[in-house]
């Protein structure tokens, strides 16, 4: 008996140490990323981009090259990410084609490439913690799913949406991975592996950022460290991404040229644009749902009036073109049906009621 009850504290105290999971139990560093990600809330983040893109075709290996720059502006829950854009002959260099905008659960990309076209999609949280599949323009750089969060001094423990746990651990680094895939794969792909390393001797800021979905592995690097006020910061990253078949390699180096505060996060869009919005489509969407809700045409159309517009002339709008998902449809129409026929049952019980008190004056 004695045996059996050391046996089951044993469990419960395993119980325990796994309910706290690995993120609260093993970073010391915790309350300082938080804090960095505080501090980090009103600054802008100035990169540069120096880009190599190998494919090969037919044998034959071809070779781009560009040098692009990168503005990542942080203000509270709201963030803009300008800068230019290196794609593919015959599109190739477009300088400040980069044009994106979130706030919490949206993001909205302005970017130009083959439309001008403005599309706004749903995020679990904004762009720097989540990673949008519905890139409107995907570009050589920066890449369809690039992950904005590891250059902006961002809490590396809120990236992907997911929780992360440690699994490993030395005298220079802490190694996660997400510990549950489920949010992680429904912003992305049906299959994601992650796993993220920061490092000790800088206060747990993020050294490698791995992830391996739809066919394409993606690497994000730290190869120097500086420190601002406090912060240890990543200064120079390495980005690398290859298919698994071999046919395309990426490699990007972005260098961090300046660090100040934030003036606005703001961008321009010319008023009357064409705004494509698919916030109606779900609360998240993966890659395949993208393409689908893009072929269905589940957007609601208008034209840019210089912001925005609320949910309830969203509502309204996706009302009036039919855009709406089922559950908001149903109520809407319930009130359009019952409303009306409940005045005519009133109307004509008041009409029988007169005529029966006439009937009745009458006899009287």
């Amino acid at each position: 008996m004695r045996a059996v009850l050391i046996w089951l504290s044993l469990g419960a105290l395993a119980a325990v140490c796994y309910a706290q999971g690995g993120t609260d139990y093993d970073l010391p560093f915790r309350s300082h990323l938080e804090r960095l990600h505080k501090w980090g809330g009103h600054k802008t983040f100035v990169w540069q981009v120096s880009t190599q893109y190998r494919i090969d075709e037919n044998g034959r290996a071809n070779v781009y090259r560009g040098i692009t720059s990168l503005v990542i502006a942080r203000s509270g829950d709201s963030v803009s990410i300008t800068g230019d854009a290196f794609d593919l002959p015959p599109i190739g260099m477009r300088k400040g084609g980069l044009r994106l905008v979130s706030g919490r659960g949206w993001v909205l990309d302005a970017s130009e490439g083959y439309s001008a076209v403005v599309a706004v999609w749903p995020v679990p949280g904004d762009v720097l913690s989540s990673i949008n599949s519905c890139r409107y323009e995907a570009f050589v750089f920066p890449p369809e799913g690039f992950f904005y969060g590891y250059c902006a001094a961002t809490d590396p423990l809120t990236w992907l949406d997911t929780e992360w746990e440690v699994v490993n651990t030395d005298a220079k680094q802490w190694v996660l991975k997400a510990r549950l895939p489920k949010p992680l794969s429904a912003v992305l792909y049906p299959e994601v592996n992650a796993r993220l390393t920061l490092s000790r001797p800088h206060a747990g800021s993020p050294a490698v950022l791995e992830l391996d979905y739809g066919g394409i592995k993606k690497v994000y690097r730290t190869t120097k460290f500086m420190q601002l006020q406090g912060y240890w910061l990543p200064s120079e990253v390495r980005y690398t991404a290859s298919t698994h078949s071999g046919w395309m390699h990426q490699e990007s180096v972005l260098r961090l040229v300046e660090v100040r505060d934030t003036e606005s996060v703001k961008i321009d869009i010319p008023i009357r644009t064409q705004v494509n919005d698919f916030r109606f489509a779900g609360p998240r969407l993966n890659y395949q749902e993208c393409m689908m809700v893009m072929n269905e045409q589940k957007n609601v159309t208008y034209f840019w009036e210089g912001r925005l517009p609320d949910t309830t002339k969203l509502k309204r709008l996706a009302f009036e073109q039919g855009k709406l998902p089922p559950a908001h449809q149903a109520v809407r129409f319930s009130w359009w049906l019952i409303v009306p026929g409940a005045l005519l049952i009133v109307w004509a019980f008041l009409t029988y009621w007169r005529w029966r008190r006439k009937i009745s004056i009458g006899e009287g």
